[in-house]
């Protein structure tokens, strides 16, 4: 058996303690605490503790060491529901007592201590609790108002005075008091410091003391104490306590035992005032009260049940608010992440939106820059080139990845241009710059400008390359391509080309020196020349480049 603390004396069980832990050293702790009061049974989970034991005739007592509040509470709630008889202790670190005492202000809890354990005030807790879970399923009768005292002991037994029976009978009552008080909710006040919560009752609880006098005259104070309506209050002044002392001092007293069944539904009704106002706390004490002057009454055990059931209604209330709440905070939540999914997805379509509008901007400007470069119309007129619309492009969407190509072609073009202005000793008109700057290859934009003109830039410079390209010799010929939407039109006319013949025979610096109709057929003509090839000029021996133009006609067929 274990041993008690020091000055506490060693008894045999008198209760079995079901203690829910997963911690051992809460059991080495809580061990020299019970001190042998109570058989200890250690189990992991509230299912295994409300686990049926046929053959328990000893008081229950159920031990819970938690540090969260609101799994204390819940825990509290199953005990209530599935173990009524069982007094409930509550375990609980010393830094959260005050939380976890209000959180479980309004619970069927006997005591809450904290941990590490006090050895010598929880063992004096647990005394009172294991006398109260005794007095719950196994009350000693006590003498009821209106009956005889006991039957006198046998032979040899002195026979106990009236006053020495009444304080028995009033300890008795005290004790059943204590029982019943924990049932309905309250705690019993255990040593200081030992527990935090205490009963939030509106009333005073019981004074189980008495006072000395005649019996009349304490029947003639418990009268004017009825008719001022002090039935319990004050104490040192209530008809309670005189109509008390008087049966103490006379127990067979009729007007002393009407007096205390006259207050016990007094006390009924404030019972069943509290329990209706939602006063749990408050119905507690008041039943606590009535079962102390009423033990044997039929009516106990149906208010007992009103309690609990209010109690139980309280807990669920508490567990559905609970409930609420979290799901008003998952709720929110998933509102919340919908609205910010929303809000992206309409995000996106804008950019998308966007992005589909710069390109089809994008895709216009470059048709327009195609058609121009097609038209020879490079960098004239004004803000109606190839070279302006690509500028557009570039500032608009320059990731634009179809620019590319045209910028390429366009740089082409004002290579040629600028070649064949070099050769013919005409200042450059900023061909090369933009070349350059639209991507164009630099060792080519070098090569031309380290061109010489080919001949006298003044005088007969124009006689003398008419003379040179009368000497050309066409050795291969492609006709240009009649566009078809001038053929079916039937829109005919001519485009003069101007071209330079390597000494290798291949034509280059191709350009447009004019056009009828402008950029109708220019892209034809051009292509055409391209693919001609000229037997090479030669002077002094050496062949040279040859600067010459050409008229092409388009005529349609009748």
């Amino acid at each position: 058996m274990a041993s008690a603390p020091d000055g506490v004396t060693a008894i045999q069980p008198a209760a079995d303690l079901t203690a829910l832990t997963r911690s051992d050293d809460f059991l080495l702790q809580l061990g020299p605490a019970i001190g042998g009061l109570a058989a200890v049974r250690p189990v992991e989970s509230l299912d295994t503790a409300f686990e049926p034991r046929p053959g328990r005739r000893r008081a229950q007592l159920l031990a819970i060491d938690e540090s969260g509040p609101e799994e204390a509470r819940q825990a509290v709630a199953l005990a209530a529901a599935h173990a009524p008889q069982t007094l409930v202790l509550v375990f609980a670190p010393q830094e959260t007592l005050p939380r976890m005492s209000a959180a479980l202000r309004d619970t069927p809890v006997f005591a809450v201590l904290g941990t590490p354990i006090d050895v010598a005030a929880a063992h004096a807790v647990l005394e009172r609790a294991v006398a109260a879970a005794a007095a719950m399923i196994s009350p000693a009768p006590p003498a009821t108002p209106g009956h005889a005292p006991p039957t006198p002991p046998a032979t040899g037994q002195r026979r106990l005075r009236p006053l020495t029976l009444a304080l028995a009978v009033l300890a008795a009552l005290a004790a059943l008091a204590a029982g019943v008080h924990w049932i309905q909710g309250g705690a019993h006040p255990p040593s200081a410091g030992a527990v935090t919560q205490k009963p939030a009752a509106t009333s005073p609880s019981i004074d189980l003391s008495i006072v000395q006098g005649r019996v009349e005259d304490l029947l003639e104070k418990a009268r004017a104490a009825m008719r001022a309506r002090h039935f319990t209050d004050p104490p040192a002044q209530s008809a309670l306590l005189f109509y008390r002392s008087a049966a103490a001092a006379d127990p067979t007293n009729a007007e002393a035992q009407d007096g205390l069944r006259r207050i016990a539904d007094v006390i009924v009704q404030r019972f069943q005032s509290a329990l209706a106002g939602g006063h749990l706390n408050a119905a507690a004490l008041q039943l606590a009260n009535f079962a102390a002057l009423s033990p044997r009454s039929p009516q106990l055990t149906d208010f007992r049940q009103q309690l609990l059931a209010a109690q139980a209604a309280l807990q669920r209330a508490d567990l559905a608010r609970s409930q609420a709440a979290a799901n008003a905070q998952r709720l929110a939540a998933l509102a919340a992440a919908q609205r910010a999914a929303l809000a992206r997805a309409q995000a996106d379509e804008r950019a998308k939106a966007a992005a589909h509008a710069a390109d089809a901007n994008a895709a216009r400007l470059l048709k327009l820059a195609r058609a121009r470069i097609d038209a020879g119309r490079l960098t004239e007129p004004p803000r109606d080139n190839a070279a302006y619309y690509l500028a557009e492009i570039r500032t608009a969407d320059p990731g634009y990845a179809p620019q590319t190509k045209v910028r390429q072609a366009l740089a082409g073009r004002l290579l040629v241009r600028a070649r064949s202005a070099r050769l013919a000793g005409k200042p450059d008109p900023g061909d090369l710059s933009l070349a350059q700057s639209l991507g164009a290859d630099a060792k080519a934009v070098l090569a031309i400008r380290s061109l010489k003109a080919t001949a006298p830039a003044a005088g007969g410079a124009g006689n003398a390359g008419a003379a040179l390209s009368t000497r050309l010799r066409l050795v291969h010929n492609a006709r240009p391509v009649y566009p078809r939407g001038a053929l079916e039109d039937g829109i005919g006319g001519r485009v003069i080309v101007g071209f330079t013949v390597d000494p290798d025979g291949r034509t280059g610096s191709l350009h447009i020196l004019k056009a009828t109709p402008p950029g109708v057929f220019d892209r034809s003509a051009l292509d055409a020349v391209a693919q001609w090839r000229y037997a090479p000029v030669r002077v002094g021996g050496k062949a040279v480049t040859v600067p010459a133009h050409i008229l092409i006609r388009f005529v349609p067929p009748h």
